[in-house]
C-alpha cells in the first residue's frame, strides 16, 4: 500500500521513538501514543533519531536523579512537570520508572495590517490620540513559539535595516536534542531560518511586533522586545520555547505576552492533558494568547447523549485529502463526560449495494480494551487479518480504550491508515467506507472529535449514522484555564498584489470568520473569549521561503520593498493564527500602561470592552465580540487609577476617592499643579505654599489628563485618570 509522505506531520516523533524494541501497552502513555507504536514501528524503525522531546509528569522527587542517570536532558521544570529530551535508547527504561506517572509525546501542533489596526482602534493607541502618551509596546517583552522564522526581514530590524530587534532566538532540533540559543545581534544576523519551506512564524511575528511602517503594515506592538522560539512544534519543544520567552522577560524585569498560533484537535478538550496543565502554570508568569483553531466550518465533532431510546449512534470516516473517502489517515478521539464507560464497534459499508459487509467485536467498557484489524498485505501486526477488509482496503485500523487518570473520563481512540481499493460514481468516490458505531447506557454522554486535519465525519445518508458538526471545534490545546483564546474576524476582503492587481474575497468585512473554532466545554466554559482581526491580514514573509518560489508566486504577494539591494515581501493570510498575535500585541500595549495586568485581567477587560458592532449574538464564534484596543486601554487606565498611588522619587499622587486627588512633592516649599486635557487644554490650576495640595476634580469630565507638577525642586508630568 502507499505510505503517506505526511506521516511526519502527525505523531512522527513518538512513532519513531517507540518503534525500537518497545512493548506497546505502556499505561503511562496516552492512547494515541500507544496506537502510533503499533501503526508505524516497521516503517520508521530505521530513522536516525537520537532524542525525543517529551512532557513528563513525575510521581515523586526521586525522578530527577533517576532520569539523570539515564542521560535524560531536562530543558525546563515547573513543579511536577518536566520538559525533557530522552535518549532514543533509554526510552523504554524511562517508561518503566515508578517515579514517572505520565508521559506525553504527542503529535505536532499545526500552524493554524493596515485595515486590521484601524478596525480595532490600534492606530489610536500607536499614535496617542486623546491619550496621555503613545502606546507601542515599549518596555514589554512579546514572543512566539512557531515555525518558519526569518530574523533578518526588515520588519524586525531597527533603522537603516540594522541591527535586529530580536532579543533572543532559540531553535530546537528535536531529533538531535539540540538547542541553539542566540542573543548576540551579529549571531542572529548570521542565522538564516529554521525552515526554508515555511513562513508562518515570520508572518505571525510581523502581526505581533513588526516595525517597518513605510507600507502601512507594521505590527501592533512595534517597539516591544521580541523573543522567538522555533521547533517542529511538538508539545515539549513548544512549551520549552514559551519558557524561553518568560525567562528573558524575567531577566530584564519586564512583563511578557506569549503568542501561540498553533492548534491541535485531538484530546479531551477540558484542559486536563499534560500540555494544558503545563501551560496553565506558565500563565502565572505571562499572558498567553492562543488561537481558537481553524475548523469552525468543518464536520469534525459529534456529541451523543444516550437514553432508553438512543442506545447507539454511528458515523463514517471521510478524508480531507481526496474529499472522497479514498485515503483514510488520522484518528478519531472519543471521550465520555465522566468515568462511565462506553463501547465502539467498527464496520465496513458498501456504498454501491447499500449493505454492511463487516462488523468488528465491541471494544471498551468491560470487554476488549485494545483491538486492531488489517489487510493481509499491510505489514502491520494486528489482532485480526480479515479477508473482507483486505478486499476493501489496504492498511490497518487500531482501537484502544482506557479510563484517563488525569481527568477520570473514559476515552476510546481509533487510529487508521487505509486506502480504499475500489471506486464508484465515475471513479470519484470510495465504494467502501469505515464506520464507527458508539454504544452507551442511558445517561452516558460521549463527545467525538476527528483529528481536524485529515479526516471528517459523515452519515452517507445511512440510518442511525450522523454527520459531524462544528460546535466543539475549538482547539484542544486552547482549553486550559489560564490562557486567552482568540477567534477570528474579517478585517478586509481585498488585498493588493505586487503585479498591480487586486485580489477579492467573498466575505463581509466586520463579520466573524466562518472557520473560527468554538465550543462549550464539559465544565461549561464557552470559547473563544473574543475575536480579533484575522481575515485577511497582510504581514511579512520569510525571505528564504520566498526566494525558492516562482516569479508568479512573488507577484501574488501583497507588496514588496527593496532596501540596499534586497527585496522584502509581505503577503495576505487568514486564520486564527493571525488573530491571536493581533490580540497579543494589543495586550502588550495595555501592559505598557499597567505592567501588573494578569491573564484574568486582560481576558476580563477585553471581553468587557469588546466591540459589538456587526456582532451576531447568536453566533458562538464571536465570543464576547471584537477586541477594541482603545476602549480596553481606557478601562486599564481607569482601573489603575482607582484607590491607587502613583509615585516616583519626588512626587506622590494619591486618589483619595473619585472626586479628590492629592499631589505631594517631597522636600517642596511650594507646589503648583496644572491639569491638561488629552488635547492639550489647561483645565485647572492650583498652588499651595507647602509640599502638597488636594484638587477637587468632580467638575471635570471623565478621562485621561496630564498633571504638571512644578516645585522649587523642578518640573514633572504625571498621567491621571478622572472617573
Amino acid at each position: 500500500m502507499r505510505k503517506y509522505n505526511h506521516l511526519i506531520s502527525v505523531l512522527m516523533m513518538l512513532i519513531i521513538a517507540l518503534s525500537c524494541n518497545s512493548a506497546w501497552s505502556q499505561p503511562k502513555l496516552d492512547l494515541l501514543s500507544r496506537q502510533a507504536i503499533k501503526m508505524h514501528s516497521a516503517e520508521l524503525s530505521t530513522q536516525n533519531i537520537k532524542y525525543y522531546p517529551v512532557i513528563i509528569k513525575t510521581a515523586n522527587d526521586s525522578s530527577l536523579t533517576q532520569l539523570d542517570s539515564l542521560g535524560v536532558e531536562i530543558m525546563h521544570q515547573r513543579d511536577e512537570f518536566l520538559l525533557a529530551f530522552i535518549p532514543a535508547d533509554k526510552l523504554d527504561a524511562v517508561n518503566e520508572l515508578n517515579s514517572i506517572s505520565r508521559m506525553s509525546m504527542r503529535q505536532m501542533s499545526m500552524p493554524v495590517m493596515d485595515h486590521a489596526r484601524s478596525m480595532s482602534n490600534v492606530d489610536a493607541l500607536n499614535n496617542g490620540v486623546n491619550l496621555p502618551e503613545a502606546y507601542d509596546g515599549e518596555g514589554v517583552v512579546v514572543g512566539i513559539t512557531d515555525i518558519g522564522f526569518d530574523p533578518n526581514h526588515i520588519n524586525f530590524l531597527d533603522a537603516h535595516a540594522r541591527p535586529s530587534r530580536i532579543k533572543r532566538l532559540v531553535n530546537y532540533i528535536d531529533t538531535l536534542g539540540r538547542i541553539d540559543r542566540l542573543s548576540d545581534v551579529e549571531d542572529i544576523s548570521q542565522w538564516d531560518t529554521d525552515r526554508a519551506n515555511n513562513f508562518h512564524a515570520t508572518h505571525v511575528a510581523g502581526i505581533l511586533s513588526g516595525s517597518y511602517s513605510a507600507q502601512g503594515y507594521q505590527g501592533v506592538a512595534p517597539a516591544a522586545d521580541l523573543v522567538v522560539a522555533t521547533s517542529d512544534l511538538y508539545d515539549a519543544t513548544i512549551l520549552a520555547g514559551v519558557e524561553e520567552i518568560v525567562d528573558y522577560a524575567k531577566s530584564v524585569n519586564s512583563p511578557a505576552v506569549v503568542n501561540m498560533s498553533i492548534g491541535s484537535y485531538s484530546g479531551p478538550h477540558d484542559g486536563s492533558d499534560l500540555f494544558c496543565q503545563y501551560l496553565d502554570k506558565i500563565g502565572e508568569d505571562a499572558i498567553v494568547c492562543i488561537s481558537a483553531g481553524n475548523t469552525g466550518h468543518r464536520q469534525n465533532v459529534i456529541s451523543t447523549s444516550f437514553s432508553d431510546t438512543k442506545k447507539q449512534e454511528g458515523t463514517f470516516i471521510f478524508d480531507y485529502k481526496s474529499w472522497a473517502g479514498l485515503q483514510l489517515y488520522g484518528h478519531v478521539d472519543m471521550w465520555s463526560a465522566d468515568s462511565r464507560e462506553f463501547q465502539v464497534q467498527l464496520c465496513i459499508y458498501d456504498n454501491v449495494d447499500s449493505v454492511f459487509l463487516y462488523n468488528s467485536p465491541s471494544i471498551g467498557a468491560s470487554g476488549l480494551q485494545s483491538w486492531s484489524i488489517s489487510s493481509h498485505d499491510s505489514g502491520y501486526e494486528t489482532d485480526e487479518y480479515n479477508d473482507i477488509f483486505t478486499r476493501c482496503f489496504s492498511g490497518a485500523v487500531f482501537v484502544d480504550a482506557e479510563l484517563n487518570e488525569e481527568n477520570n473520563r473514559y476515552n476510546i481512540t481509533v487510529s487508521y491508515e487505509a486506502d480504499c481499493l475500489e471506486k464508484y460514481h465515475n471513479d470519484l468516490y470510495a465504494r467502501y467506507v469505515i464506520g464507527i458505531i458508539i454504544k452507551g447506557n442511558p445517561g452516558v454522554k460521549v463527545d467525538t472529535y476527528s483529528d481536524g486535519i485529515y479526516t471528517y465525519l459523515v452519515s452517507r445518508g445511512v440510518e442511525g449514522f450522523v454527520t459531524g458538526q462544528s460546535d466543539g471545534s475549538i482547539s484542544n490545546i486552547a482549553c486550559g484555564q489560564n490562557v486567552v483564546v482568540v477567534g477570528s474576524s474579517n478585517s478586509r476582503n481585498t488585498t493588493p498584489r505586487v503585479d498591480g492587481t487586486i485580489k477579492n474575497y467573498n466575505f463581509t468585512v466586520g463579520g466573524v470568520s466562518n472557520y473560527s473554532g468554538y465550543g462549550t466545554l464539559v465544565d461549561g466554559r464557552v470559547l473563544p473569549h473574543f475575536c480579533a482581526p484575522g481575515n485577511m491580514i497582510v504581514s511579512s514573509v520569510s525571505t528564504p521561503f520566498i526566494e525558492s518560489q516562482s516569479d508568479d508566486y512573488k507577484n501574488s504577494m501583497a507588496t514588496k520593498v527593496s532596501v540596499d539591494g534586497k527585496d522584502y515581501y509581505w503577503m495576505s493570510e487568514c486564520g486564527t493564527s493571525m488573530s491571536s498575535p493581533f490580540a497579543a500585541g494589543v495586550f502588550a500595549l495595555w501592559l505598557q500602561a499597567d505592567a501588573s495586568l494578569t491573564v484574568n485581567d486582560v481576558r476580563e477587560i477585553a471581553s468587557l470592552t469588546a466591540s459589538k458592532s456587526n456582532v451576531d449574538a447568536s453566533d458562538p464564534r464571536w465570543g464576547a465580540g471584537n477586541i477594541d484596543a482603545f476602549a480596553g486601554l481606557k478601562e486599564v487606565l481607569k482601573r489603575a487609577s482607582i484607590n491607587s498611588v502613583e509615585h516616583d522619587e519626588t512626587d506622590v499622587v494619591t486618589y483619595l476617592n473619585n472626586d479628590q486627588i492629592q499631589f505631594s512633592s517631597i522636600g517642596a516649599e511650594t507646589i503648583v499643579v496644572n491639569l491638561y486635557s488629552a488635547d492639550g487644554r489647561l483645565v485647572m490650576n492650583r498652588h499651595e505654599s507647602n509640599d502638597s495640595l488636594i484638587i477637587d476634580v468632580s467638575m471635570l469630565n471623565s478621562g485621561v489628563y496630564l498633571a504638571e507638577i512644578i516645585t522649587n525642586t523642578g518640573r514633572r508630568v504625571h498621567r491621571i485618570v478622572v472617573r
